[in-house]
């Protein structure tokens, strides 16, 4: 195979795996919007009933919007 060339396999995988992140982060983004909104100092706020969930989804929830918050500007560390 030269270079730039793909093998049939090769091929399939970019068919069938390629996917567009603007649009996948924007699905995810939609359904993370339902669960925690930012406030523009930072904060993370759950717009669902906080007893709803697990402690493994309210941690994971908090950390992603923590880190969203970093992103769009409104918090200086993206950590908890």
């Amino acid at each position: 195979m030269g270079e730039g060339s793909v093998s049939p396999l090769g091929e399939k995988v970019r068919q069938k795996l390629t996917v567009d992140e603007s649009t996948l982060l924007d699905d995810h983004l939609d359904r993370l919007s339902r669960f925690i909104g930012l406030t523009a100092d930072g904060k993370v706020v759950f717009k669902v009933d906080k007893g709803a969930l697990t402690q493994r989804h309210l941690i994971l929830l908090y950390a992603i919007g923590k880190y969203l918050a970093h992103e769009a500007g409104y918090a200086k560390e993206p950590y908890v």
